[in-house]
């Protein structure tokens, strides 16, 4: 479907712009061969020329945008191809800031390594070990409290700066990253000046059975699930980016107030808000 719908705006965008081109040649050569007092004669075609002129310049940037663009909104069947895809379009662009909800991080924590490497400023809000704990899901207590050591061993120090960790206790709901690139970056025609993206999925809990059971964790009572479900991608401008950009911030405005903070630059301090 979504091949579809972008086969058809481009054959509409090529359309458009040949006509564009046709008009303004065929008015130019009509007007050359009648030069002798072309004013008068050819008010009509001094009229198309000027009109071809403004229809491509206000068309040729969203015929580019369309021809040369991704599509602005993407659904992965796992929320792993859609990390991946993130992590390859933001290499080398430079990233602002990035906000990330996520339980363990653990399946994110590639994309968390990629957006700090392009310099980002980014705030993570993570499930604290001891709701995981109290559910009896152990293995995601132990995912998080694993993912805490790797903050410390595994990223660079300079970027480590650019980290800020809160620990929510409310069990998780959705998992998403909120992206900022920074100015002057994108390549898009029409694009704002910061161009922002925003994923989205979502978490599912399992009671375990001997179909899920780890061996490792028997004692587990809930199997939760992340990395393998369907996960939105969204760009600023669209009406997906609007309908999703107001749970997203929802929900990190309130573990922005009422989560632990659990470190900034190493030690703890005020934060100021991330998102806009």
């Amino acid at each position: 479907m979504r091949i579809t719908k972008r086969l058809i705006e481009n054959s509409a965008a090529c359309a458009l712009l040949l006509v564009t081109v046709v008009t303004l040649l065929f008015s130019v050569t009509n007007t050359l061969s009648v030069w002798n007092g072309w004013f008068k004669d050819n008010e009509i075609s001094f009229i198309l020329i000027v009109l071809s002129l403004l229809g491509l310049t206000s068309t040729l940037p969203q015929v580019l945008d369309i021809l040369t663009s991704h599509d602005n909104f993407i659904v992965y069947d796992e929320q792993e191809r859609a990390n991946a895809f993130i992590e390859s379009y933001i290499k080398g662009k430079g990233v602002h800031k990035a906000v990330l909800i996520q339980h363990s991080c653990r399946s994110a924590d590639k994309l968390l390594h990629a957006l700090l490497r392009e310099g980002a400023q980014v705030v993570l809000y993570m499930q604290d070990e001891a709701t995981a704990k109290s559910l009896k899901m152990y293995e995601q207590e132990d995912r998080i409290k694993g993912m805490c050591r790797d903050f410390e061993g595994e990223i660079n120090k300079k970027m480590l700066q650019e980290l800020t960790v809160y620990k929510y206790s409310a069990p998780s709901s959705i998992s998403g990253v909120w992206i900022e690139m920074k100015r002057g970056m994108s390549t898009r025609a029409t694009r704002r000046i910061n161009e922002e993206i925003l994923m989205m999925g979502w978490y599912t809990y399992e009671y375990m059975d001997p179909t899920n059971t780890h061996a490792d964790y028997e004692k587990d009572k809930y199997q939760l699930s992340g990395h393998d479900v369907p996960t939105t991608i969204a760009w600023q401008g669209t009406s997906q980016f609007d309908a999703l950009i107001k749970t997203f911030r929802t929900i990190a405005k309130n573990y922005e107030i009422n989560a632990k903070l659990y470190r900034k630059q190493g030690k703890l301090a005020e934060v100021k808000p991330a998102l806009p």
